[in-house]
């Protein structure tokens, strides 16, 4: 779910399933993802979307291709506040604050971070791709039913 915009005490996300924006309260989130099965330090638990889409922020300590660079920025200066003011999981606490390294790519906190759209440059080039990939036929290879079961498709025997 992209980051639209940061303020004071809240950021405003995007859906990447519905493309509807949420505004969430800052203070309601924690930086660290633990579960039955798993923990990660890295995420950033974003609350469920209406259309059901449940989505994490990741913080990173790569670099970012210059299209995605800005959500990144934002993403990572949005986790070191968070670590700064102590929002952290109660489980990953002690994991977080050893840490001795940031992530590279941090930007400022405030403000918005997707442009403006324009004709040639849409605002998130991935929703923008999912847009287009849901315009597309959904076509299934064709499995000839008097053939040998072997696995494979009829047009690939």
């Amino acid at each position: 779910m992209p980051i639209v915009n940061v303020s004071e005490s809240s950021i405003v996300q995007q859906c990447t399933e519905c493309a509807n924006t949420a505004e969430v309260s800052r203070a309601s989130l924690v930086l660290g993802v633990v579960n039955d099965t798993a923990s990660d330090p890295n995420l950033i638990a974003l609350p469920p979307c209406k259309c059901g889409a449940q989505e994490f922020l990741n913080r990173t300590f790569d670099t970012a291709p210059d299209q995605l660079a800005a959500h990144r920025k934002k993403v990572n200066a949005l986790a070191i506040d968070l670590r700064t003011r102590g929002q952290v999981h109660e489980g990953l606490k002690d994991r977080i604050h050893a840490e001795r390294h940031a992530p590279t790519q941090v930007g400022e906190l405030l403000g918005p971070v997707v442009q403006p759209a324009t004709a040639e440059q849409p605002a998130n080039p991935a929703l923008a791709m999912l847009a287009l990939l849901r315009t597309l036929p959904r076509v299934r290879p064709a499995i000839d039913p008097s053939a040998p079961r072997t696995g494979k498709r009829a047009d690939h025997a």
